[in-house]
């Protein structure tokens, strides 16, 4: 069971300016000591509300909370944004009867601090999360683009891994090349500039799902690989480990 705070727990007060950067980037590294779907020590299906507020009014975050039905709030955040490098960071949280019922955290960065993005987000990034996760029920691939207008070679993609027991899902988005009627996806190498993590209590009844187009293929189609064999293919790979999908198969 991932830890949480107990209600009795008294977090340090409001860390200064000077401290918020260094500390979200500790978290970002350590998750708060805990494993998803526990975020920063708020864990789906456990946390309450007023604890997880703690914990976000000490980093000097904003909260907007958002009534959605009887019971259920949304909480959007802000100031958890990254400067040096340049890191916008979302985090979206859902209250159920004072619980914390789903969390969602979107993170992007721009083109030059890509290598940066991953090295500080490293333990959400592909790699780290087929090693400590194993391989995912399932992964589907998005190419956002059709055949890339000369001279580019380039097409948006979104590969999203799930764990579906784990209540786990994250979604990676970047640029992959195109040759020769062939897309060559790196989803190891510096190319990824935004990560989407959506979380929920392994016991939450409802299925892991997300909006998509009806470009989606899952990764067995897109490429011949079984989820066991991509999850040893990317732990054992590096920045040149690819696999590739046929044009033909895509819009």
């Amino acid at each position: 069971m991932s830890p949480t705070l107990p209600l009795n727990s008294t977090l340090a007060p409001t860390l200064s300016s000077e401290e918020i950067a260094p500390r979200i980037q500790e978290l970002l590294k350590t998750n708060g000591d805990c494993a998803l779907p526990c975020w920063w020590g708020i864990t789906p299906g456990q946390s309450t509300w007023a604890e997880t507020r703690q914990i976000l009014l000490q980093l000097g975050t904003r909260t907007n909370d958002i009534p959605l039905t009887d019971g259920v709030t949304g909480h959007g955040t802000g100031g958890l944004d990254l400067t040096e490098p340049l890191i916008t960071i979302r985090l979206y949280l859902v209250e159920q009867s004072e619980v914390i019922d789903t969390i969602s955290l979107q993170a992007e960065a721009d083109f030059g601090n890509r290598v940066e993005f991953q090295k500080i987000f490293e333990r959400y990034f592909l790699k780290s999360i087929l090693l400590i996760h194993g391989p995912p029920s399932r992964v589907w691939v998005d190419l956002l683009g059709g055949i890339p207008e000369p001279p580019s070679t380039r097409v948006p993609l979104e590969l999203t891994v799930f764990y579906d027991s784990q209540g786990i899902m994250i979604a990676y988005t970047g640029s992959i090349e195109y040759h020769s009627n062939t897309y060559q996806v790196c989803p190891l190498a510096g190319n990824i500039a935004g990560v989407s993590i959506f979380l929920q209590s392994p016991d939450n009844p409802r299925p892991l799902n997300q909006a998509h187009t009806t470009h989606v293929h899952t990764l067995e189609e897109a490429s011949g690989l079984s989820v066991v064999d991509f999850q040893t293919v990317f732990v054992q790979g590096d920045d040149q480990t690819c696999f590739e999908t046929p044009q033909n198969i895509w819009p």
